[in-house]
């Protein structure tokens, strides 16, 4: 879904490290805001060194789909939080118009 988590990250992520790169040398020149925050979802049960917290750089950032009280009492207790949520209707509506302009010009209009 087109939600804006996109944009968040690449904002927060800027901001984090606004003193520690140059603007010439920035990481999202080079990669999209995906690359600059691990996704713990799929390796947080193996020995992945995105679940092992001690290895990312300070500050850490990354991003779940996971529940705030599935999360370990170690994170929860000490860490700050962005929680990104969207009512499902401006959701779909969204996805709708961003996938129309995807759509061939060939083809009849969609509907919902």
């Amino acid at each position: 879904m087109k939600c804006g988590t996109t944009w968040l990250k690449a904002l927060m992520f800027a901001t984090a490290n606004r003193h520690r790169y140059k603007l010439s040398d920035h990481p999202l020149l080079r990669t999209g805001p995906q690359s600059t925050f691990p996704f713990i979802d799929t390796h947080i049960f193996l020995d992945y060194p995105a679940t092992n917290f001690d290895n990312l750089p300070v500050p850490r950032l990354f991003a779940t789909h996971f529940a705030h009280g599935l999360l370990p009492t170690s994170i929860t207790s000490t860490c700050k939080f962005v929680y990104v949520c969207r009512d499902p209707k401006d959701a779909l509506v969204s996805k709708w118009h961003f996938l129309s302009k995807l759509r061939s010009k060939g083809l009849p209009p969609s509907s919902v």
